[in-house]
């Protein structure tokens, strides 16, 4: 049987390990779009599409999960910025942002059990941010959904 005490320092050991996540990809965010990791390979061509075209094509097969990336950028110019820095940082936002996201989604659906948030974080630590240097692709936008979804339909509503 499980004390109080025990149950207590379980809980506080997990909201330890959640804040430590979300420094940890804060920290990744950061760094990546600092780097403009987000213009290597097709992103500045991306990017320089969105800049001229002012939106994604719509004949690319990838066309929904590029529309999802870009949608910062997309709604960033069109609002009038103009500064080709503050796009590109916006640019880095949109293709790195999701995660963030997703764990942010993970957490209000897991909040009185915490210790679930392992499984987006290995999840994330040990594919996606290693394949960080290529933020446009579908699958990154496919496994954030799917963590988000999984813990949203799958636990019990804490309110």
């Amino acid at each position: 049987m499980v004390t109080s005490q025990e149950r207590g320092s379980d809980e506080r050991a997990a909201g330890v390990l959640a804040r430590v996540v979300f420094a940890l990809i804060g920290l990744y965010l950061v760094v990546a779009v600092a780097q403009r990791v987000a213009l290597f390979a097709d992103g500045s061509y991306w990017f320089l599409s969105i800049l001229l075209e002012g939106g994604v094509q719509s004949w690319n097969p990838r066309w929904s999960s590029y529309t999802i990336l870009s949608a910062p950028t997309i709604l960033a110019a069109w609002s009038g910025v103009r500064n080709v820095t503050a796009l590109e940082v916006v640019f880095g936002v949109g293709m790195y942002g999701h995660f963030a996201i997703m764990m942010i989604i993970c957490a209000r659906a897991a909040a009185r059990r915490r210790h679930l948030l392992i499984f987006p974080a290995a999840s994330f630590f040990l594919v996606s941010a290693n394949m960080g240097f290529w933020p446009h692709t579908g699958s990154h936008v496919m496994v954030s959904l799917f963590w988000s979804l999984l813990f949203v339909l799958m636990l019990p509503s804490s309110h």
